[in-house]
């Protein structure tokens, strides 16, 4: 009797094709879970990058800015040297060329105003004291001299106020809505001002 040979592609198709019991994957709620996780580190990548492009661009911005002020207050150190306060022009506002054309400026000199010193306090404690020791003519002399050192510490201060300029420059410009500025200063002192001994 003749045996049946074995049929080797129905061995290898029952062995290739797994039936629906041995079968395995993932549920649906491990599938939600891994999307979430996913979705969560992907939103803090985006943040985080979205959060370094605005910082650098903000110094980038700050830089530009650092550099227009510097750049514009040597001009104006140069244009105002050897010159008097009355040759120069008290306001001015321009606006930088290009690329800069969005940044604006505006310059600003003004006089200083220092308090004045005053040394009655000091003077009438003196006299006070020139009564109680009986020299009237210590005590004239005395009330001479406090007026004399107030009256040419009035003449500094006048001098300091009129030889001495304050020189602002402030830079505007838009950053989306927001109206940005910066702002610096420095200080202008005419060393030839004629030094008055009236006041």
């Amino acid at each position: 009797m003749q045996k049946n040979k074995p049929n080797f592609l129905s061995r290898f198709v029952s062995a290739s094709v797994p039936t629906l019991g041995n079968s395995s994957g993932f549920t649906l709620l491990e599938v939600m879970i891994a999307i979430t996780l996913m979705l969560i580190a992907w939103t803090s990548i985006f943040a985080t990058q979205s959060a370094s492009q605005t910082i650098a661009w903000k110094s980038n911005q700050l830089n530009a800015v650092a550099m227009l002020a510097r750049s514009k207050m040597s001009e104006i150190e140069n244009e105002i040297e050897g010159k008097t306060f009355d040759e120069v022009k008290k306001e001015e506002r321009g606006t930088f060329s290009e690329p800069w054309q969005d940044y604006s400026w505006t310059k600003e000199i003004k006089e200083i105003e220092f308090p004045q010193l005053s040394l009655q306090g000091g003077g009438s404690s003196t006299e006070a004291q020139g009564d109680t020791t009986d020299s009237g003519s210590s005590s004239g002399s005395t009330s001479n001299n406090t007026a004399a050192i107030e009256r040419m510490t009035k003449l500094i201060t006048k001098f300091l106020s009129q030889s001495t300029r304050e020189v602002t420059l402030t830079l505007n410009w838009k950053q989306g809505a927001t109206d940005r500025k910066f702002t610096l200063t420095t200080w202008w002192v005419d060393l030839n001002h004629e030094f008055a001994l009236s006041e």
